[in-house]
Parts: structure tokens; C-alpha cells; sequence
């Protein structure tokens, strides 16, 4: 297996709204700021969210069906707590089956699924890590 590139990110250096790639095309890893940038989702070709803070960052299928228009697909609200001892891989398999979701459709344009927290650093930051070291071993 070709090991992918680290993480490249998407948005200009610092700003709010910055992302990173972490499987390019398929897997992108934001902030609340980017969960709400149309501009940076379609770009992105984003048409699945895992949003790994719905208790502070409020969204929902019918705001992405809005922002980004009838392509987008799926939306999944995983409630984890920022704690230290959390233990955020209770959440891998629904993060994990999102993104597979648009890993098995990106022949027919299946886009990217886009993970993100309050911060985009430890809950989603964690969860993306976990994929991608999937990824890597298959």
C-alpha cells in the first residue's frame, strides 16, 4: 500500500475556517468555522458531516441540505464529550461507516465526508486519525 501524503491543509494558514486533508478526496477534518463555510464544503466537494460536537456546534441534515443543495447526502451527530478520559473510539464505527459511505461511491462522484469538532483537534482530530491508520493497513 502507497502511503498517503501527511495532512495538507485547505484553507488559508491560521484562519477560522482552515481545514486539512486527511485522505485526500475522501476524508477532510475542520473546525465548527469550517463546518459552517458553504464556500469551503462545496469547494471540497463535501456531501457527508460527522460533527463530533453537536452539544456547541449546531447543525443538522436539513442546515447542509441548505447550505450545500440536494447533493449532499448524510449527516451523523456523534455526542462525545472533551473530557481526557473519554473514550472517543466508542465512536469509530459511525465515524468509520460515514466515511466508507463516500470511499465506496467515489468512482460515481460519492464526494468527500468532512469530520469536525468545536476546535477540529481531539475528538474529531482523534476519530479522523483512527481512519486514516485504517486506511493505511488495508
Amino acid at each position: 500500500t502507497e502511503l498517503a501524503p501527511a495532512a495538507t491543509s485547505l484553507g488559508a494558514a491560521g484562519a477560522a475556517g482552515d481545514a486539512a486533508a486527511v485522505v485526500p478526496g475522501l476524508l477532510v477534518l475542520g473546525n465548527a468555522s469550517a463546518a459552517r463555510d458553504a464556500e469551503l464544503l462545496k469547494r471540497l466537494n463535501v456531501r457527508r458531516v460527522v460533527n463530533v460536537s453537536p452539544q456547541t456546534v449546531r447543525t443538522s441534515q436539513a442546515y447542509y441540505q441548505e447550505l450545500l443543495g440536494g447533493d449532499f447526502l448524510e449527516y451523523c451527530e456523534i455526542w462525545a464529550d472533551d473530557f481526557p478520559d473519554y473514550c472517543i473510539m466508542d465512536h469509530y464505527q459511525a465515524a468509520w461507516n460515514s466515511f466508507s459511505a463516500c470511499r465506496d461511491s467515489a468512482g460515481s462522484g460519492g464526494g468527500a465526508c468532512f469530520i469536525h469538532c468545536e476546535q477540529g483537534v481531539n475528538r474529531s482530530g482523534a476519530l479522523a486519525t483512527a481512519i486514516h491508520m485504517r486506511v493505511m493497513c488495508e
